[in-house]
């Protein structure tokens, strides 16, 4: 009641006076006199109710704006979407001595030891080959790709980073992996990845060749990687599907335009379990990282001359495809969320200007009653 009460912003004694005015002017009646008053005291009162519902209107909806905006994922920017409708994936596990891995990785990312995985030992950490084809490939929901998605990556397992709440991507159970290079024969994709600086190469002569039962996971994979003094190849057998869930992957980078993540969010999985020959090139960085690893040397390409390794892998399959998001932002420049004085004291600021329109109205229509003839 005390908000509303107009004598707290000195308007009755403007309103009552301009009453006692026209009286006395002759313009009106004193009998008319109480009746003005009420009038105007009533369309005052009106506009200050609609006033304050304005006021109110403006907290809830700045206070909705703070909540549903999750001031935590200020300053993260969404570049690019994605969608494929169907999708399979190998991924080799790759046990390799942790001080090899450290330096590759940027301040705030720690290696994951290969122990917790139960694939190498406490002082070793994991290289990742990601082996993943998706139908129906769409990005930014423009038209699908002609060809399936094609996506290869090469990244080192770490633990959740600390901007990962930031972004919102803090998923129990979710893989964590710093991207070291990618390959992929899908123009779109491969194109919107460049704009955020993910190292990443377009190889339209990719192949993926696969030989997998659909129904009990049960077959082979051979996916081999064309490319300039860093060829690769992997061969990949699994031994049937033992487990279904979902599944959450986030692969970090940071760049010259900030830190990106590429999310990716599988609703239905299917996975195996299986072993893999990779084969590297001799003297590329793959082969210099995971040489000695893994599960130990296998036979040598007699062909290529590429030396392998054999690794345990995961095989999956999402039966309802994935869908994903490159994510840009740099924690440094992130704001911190308004504090409530801050809020009260814009809004408080709000109500002043308004307030101050009101008062400007009476005296302007002051002015005009007091130009009256007489």
């Amino acid at each position: 009641m005390a908000l509303l009460d107009p004598r707290i912003w000195g308007i009755s004694v403007r309103i009552a006076d301009q009453g006692a005015y026209l009286a006395n002017a002759g313009i009106i009646g004193f009998a008319a006199r109480k009746e003005l008053e009420t009038q105007t005291i009533g369309r005052f009162m009106k506009r200050m109710a609609q006033f304050v519902k304005s006021i109110l209107s403006t907290c809830l909806l700045t206070l909705c704006l703070l909540g549903g905006s999750a001031p935590a994922h200020a300053g993260v920017i969404v570049l690019h979407t994605y969608s494929v409708s169907l999708a399979h994936e190998i991924d080799n596990a790759i046990a390799v001595d942790a001080a090899r891995l450290s330096p590759l990785l940027p301040a705030g990312y720690d290696v994951v030891p290969a122990s917790a995985l139960g694939v190498g030992g406490p002082g070793d950490g994991i290289v990742v080959i990601v082996n993943f084809e998706g139908l129906t490939s769409v990005v930014d929901s423009q038209p699908p790709s002609k060809e399936n998605r094609i996506d290869i990556a090469v990244a080192i397992l770490v633990a959740e980073p600390a901007q990962a709440a930031a972004a919102g991507l803090s998923f129990p159970g979710a893989f964590h992996l710093y991207t070291l290079a990618r390959y992929s024969n899908d123009a779109p994709y491969f194109a919107s990845l460049t704009s955020a600086d993910i190292p990443i190469e377009f190889v339209p002569e990719l192949t993926y060749q696969r030989q997998i039962d659909d129904k009990t996971g049960v077959g082979q994979l051979a996916v081999n990687v064309p490319v300039k003094d860093s060829s690769f190849e992997t061969f990949n057998t699994v031994t049937g599907y033992i487990d279904t869930g979902s599944l959450h992957a986030i692969f970090w980078h940071n760049g010259p335009q900030g830190i990106t993540a590429l999310n990716f969010n599988v609703p239905v999985i299917r996975q195996a379990n299986g072993f893999s020959q990779v084969f590297t090139q001799p003297g590329s960085m793959l082969s210099t990282l995971i040489t000695g690893g893994g599960f130990g040397p296998c036979m040598q390409d007699s062909e290529t001359g590429f030396g392998c390794v054999l690794t345990p892998s995961l095989s999956f399959s999402f039966d309802e495809g994935d869908t994903g998001q490159l994510l840009i932002f740099d924690v440094t420049t992130v704001p911190e969320p308004p504090s409530l004085a801050l809020l009260a004291g814009a809004l408080l600021g709000l109500g002043v200007i308004r307030f101050r329109c009101l008062r400007n109205a009476f005296e302007v229509r002051d002015k005009i009653v007091a130009c009256k003839p007489q």
